[in-house]
């Protein structure tokens, strides 16, 4: 891998997580409201999550910069949105940050309705969805490169989205809590209620999308090989010690964890151990980011081009 590949590596994975957040933290808003939970509790806890997806998102564009070399190419881009996928990627993904940001200061200043705020949340993530998949069209529609030339890129960009941004509100949601509890203001039942709802339905999506990797993988690569030349090269490059690693940090951060969190997670919230639970969410979250930042190098890795 190229040291100028890592901050496209970054870029990708940080974006893809922010997006996946603001749709897990959607979902979790939009089934407590049609539970009838009441709003103040519903914000209570998806409100600070909110505000954690921002510096993920600042975070992915910033280093995104640094692979451009020259920040006013960014604008050259913009000229051809509609025609290229890059230009289409680019400003998406501003108008998902910009949008968030403005979904963020809204929910926070309690500014319009609750409809008009719920109408901003649903195109913001639509927007997102856009971003990520104009941003996996830019290397699918690469017809030189077969490693990255396969609907395995696109399924790749979209399970990293919704790994890491469930974990990732997993993750936040729990940190809310013992933050709480920390200042003494301990959560009302009802947010810890609604947090155990979201951990278990967040480890369900975690198993799926984990098990979507672990078939999408071994297929992608016979598949590579197969086609000889420049896909045999790239499946060669893609197996090795760093494929076993990317599996089992996987396997362990995403699949293993999921199932202990939704286990303690199912408990009543009087006799859940948030402690435990939040341990098991930054875990599970570290080694599902160290598993997608590998799998991401070994996707630039492998990149082979046909013909000169």
């Amino acid at each position: 891998m190229n040291a100028a590949e890592v901050p496209m590596i970054l870029f990708t994975v940080f974006t893809q997580m922010a997006v996946g957040a603001f749709i897990v933290l959607g979902v979790v808003q939009t089934v407590s409201t049609l539970r009838s939970q009441p709003a103040a509790v519903v914000d209570e806890v998806t409100e600070p999550a909110l505000y954690a997806i921002g510096p993920a998102m600042i975070a992915g564009l910033g280093v995104s910069m640094l692979h451009m070399h020259d920040i006013t190419n960014t604008f050259n881009v913009l000229r051809h949105f509609g025609g290229s996928w890059l230009s289409n990627e680019i400003v998406f993904g501003s108008a998902f940050a910009g949008l968030g940001f403005l979904f963020a200061l809204v929910q926070w200043r309690k500014i319009g309705s609750p409809r008009l705020r719920q109408v901003l949340a649903a195109l913001t993530a639509i927007v997102g969805i856009l971003f990520v998949a104009s941003m996996s069209m830019v290397y699918y529609s690469l017809v030189t490169v077969p490693a990255w030339n396969t609907p395995a890129t696109v399924i790749a960009f979209f399970t990293t989205a919704l790994v890491l941004g469930g974990l990732a509100m997993g993750a936040a949601f729990m940190t809310v809590l013992a933050w709480r509890r920390r200042r003494g203001t301990e959560a009302s039942a009802g947010a810890r209620h609604i947090t155990g709802l979201a951990l278990k339905g967040i480890a369900l999506l975690a198993v799926v999308a984990a098990g979507i990797t672990l078939v999408r993988l071994p297929l992608y690569i016979k598949d590579l090989a197969m086609q000889g030349g420049a896909g045999l090269e790239s499946a060669v490059a893609m197996e090795g010690p760093l494929l076993g690693v990317r599996i089992v940090l996987l396997v362990l951060g995403v699949a293993l964890m999921a199932i202990f969190i939704f286990h303690f997670a199912s408990r009543p919230a009087e006799r859940r151990n948030d402690t435990l639970l939040l341990a098991l969410t930054w875990v599970s979250l570290g080694l599902a980011l160290a598993s997608e930042l590998i799998g991401r190098g070994m996707f630039y890795h492998a990149m082979v081009r046909i013909g000169i």
